[in-house]
């Protein structure tokens, strides 16, 4: 499960709201969430299945239902990256179970439609624990 809160202070002291919670149907090993250019959060979850899991809020709390949602299978735990390309899409890096390295991109501000993934390393190259997207 997933919960997400919204702070009411820079050092967040507190929540303005009760945190949100997702049941992802697994144990969440990392999250990462970003700002859309909608100005909506963008939350992802790697699943120690090795599932990444993709969602849209709809609103700037997240406390509904995420509007879009999409699931990347054969991750390494731990390894991946999301941020706001410059064309204002949401970007994202991981470390498939092949040891490649793959890069995806939605096509649309608002996720409306499924990412494109596509390989960039061979399966020969391991990267370790880590992997940072800046944009």
């Amino acid at each position: 499960e997933l919960a997400i809160g919204h702070c009411r202070k820079v050092l967040c002291q507190g929540i303005d709201t009760p945190p949100a919670h997702f049941s992802l149907g697994g144990t969440v090993v990392y999250t990462q969430i970003t700002m859309g250019a909608d100005g909506l959060p963008v939350v992802a979850a790697l699943l120690q299945s090795g599932s990444l899991i993709i969602r849209h809020c709809k609103e700037t709390l997240c406390t509904l239902a995420p509007d879009y949602t999409y699931t990347i299978n054969n991750v390494s735990p731990g390894v991946f990256s999301m941020t706001q390309g410059v064309t204002g899409f949401i970007i994202f890096v991981y470390q498939g179970s092949d040891n490649a390295l793959y890069f995806g991109t939605f096509s649309a501000i608002d996720m409306s439609t499924a990412p494109t993934t596509q390989k960039v390393t061979s399966s020969a190259t391991s990267y370790g624990a880590v992997v940072n997207l800046v944009v």
